[in-house]
């Protein structure tokens, strides 16, 4: 590893000498110089690469409670329990960002007519979800509540139609502003405003 550190910074060495002109002849001192022939010689820089973030830690959201059996209906002969599921709770991408209060320009007078007039705004801070909602997260909702969407109730398409696989960290698509809402009240949010 050592060796090949070593080999790494000599050809990083190599090429700065060779594109600074270092690597010919020394011109004697007091001598005038030409300019080369052609274009200057590009100036590269090497840049320190940034580190990209870690990927969000999922959040496990608590399954929803059973309804309580009173202990008259436990006696009754009618009832017979039904073997109860060890299943993990679905977990869904919960992290949320603080936006610091503050004033903005809300809509535009040089787009569209809807989007006019221009206004200053001045919102209080709030928290909103860092990521969009994934295939994956909307899965969790759907397995956990048996929700199923307008698209789906109406025979309309459906968002498992767009999800295709390796895609569960892709945003929902297909889902209408009440699936959304549903979504959201199921978690204990709401959707933002447009402010």
């Amino acid at each position: 590893m050592k060796r090949l550190l070593a080999a790494a910074a000599i050809l990083m060495l190599l090429i700065a000498v060779a594109g600074c002109g270092g690597g010919g002849a020394q011109q004697p001192k007091g001598q005038a110089t030409t300019a080369p022939e052609g274009p200057a010689p590009t100036r590269i820089v090497l840049a320190t690469p940034t580190p990209l973030p870690p990927p969000p830690t999922p959040t496990r959201i608590p399954p929803t409670p059973a309804p309580e059996v009173t202990s008259e209906e436990a006696t009754t002969e009618e009832t017979t329990p039904e073997p109860a599921e060890e299943s993990e709770p679905p977990t869904v991408t919960d992290i949320m960002i603080e936006i610091p209060a503050g004033p903005f320009t809300m809509g535009s007078d040089d787009a569209d007519p809807e989007d006019a007039p221009a206004q200053q705004i001045d919102l209080p801070a709030f928290a909103i979800d860092r990521f969009e909602v994934t295939n994956a997260d909307f899965d969790a909702f759907a397995k956990a509540t048996g929700y199923l969407t307008f698209g789906e109730r109406e025979e309309r398409g459906s968002w498992r139609n767009e999800w295709e696989m390796g895609q569960d960290n892709h945003p929902v698509v297909m889902v209408t502003w009440e699936d959304a809402v549903a979504y959201c009240e199921w978690l204990g949010k709401r959707l933002p405003t447009e402010a």
